[in-house]
């Protein structure tokens, strides 16, 4: 007998939720995995002098990118945490190098650039070529997420006070 297959977008969808189901579990205030986790990453930032990257921002960005890793590969996440404890602290050693790049711009040009703002705008012009065309390909609402977050530069709780204020729902 042959069995109908499950559709791909149903397939994903079912590993979305229980990536981020885990995602959910370990962020519970009460779970002591997820609160040395938490540590982790804070203490990492710590040593590393990362300032402008907050362990929430750390930790969406990495979900996000496990939902995108989903998508984009149609394979199951095994592991939330170990998910979690190495992208965000990949996420957290690329904010090192932007860091060390941006002091050793700023030192090298610093007659040309007005204020740190301006340095940014030169880091991003390269960056945003490339994800223009990534931005194409998504749906109006997720256009509107990442521009929120990368472009106004908002943080996630702001984000969500955003939709809630504008759509009275949230986005977790």
């Amino acid at each position: 007998m042959i069995y109908p297959r499950e559709p791909k977008a149903q397939k994903y969808a079912v590993l979305k939720t229980q990536f981020t189901d885990e995602v959910n579990q370990l962020l519970d205030p009460n779970n002591p995995v997820g609160r040395s986790l938490f540590n982790y990453f804070q203490r990492l930032m710590d040593q590393k002098s990362v300032r402008s990257l907050d362990v929430q921002d750390c930790i969406a960005e990495a979900t996000a990118a496990g939902i995108a890793y989903i998508d984009k590969h149609g394979k199951e996440i095994r592991s939330a945490t170990a998910w979690l404890k190495k992208v965000g602290a990949n996420r957290i050693r690329n904010q090192v190098r932007v860091e060390i790049r941006k002091r050793k711009l700023k030192e090298k040009h610093e007659y040309q650039l007005e204020s740190d703002k301006a340095w940014f705008k030169v880091l991003l012009d390269e960056e945003r070529t490339f994800a223009a065309a990534a931005m194409e390909k998504l749906s109006a609402a997720d256009q509107e997420l990442l521009s929120l977050r990368f472009v106004q530069e908002m943080k996630y709780k702001d984000i969500q006070q955003y939709y809630f204020a504008q759509y009275h729902q949230s986005i977790t």
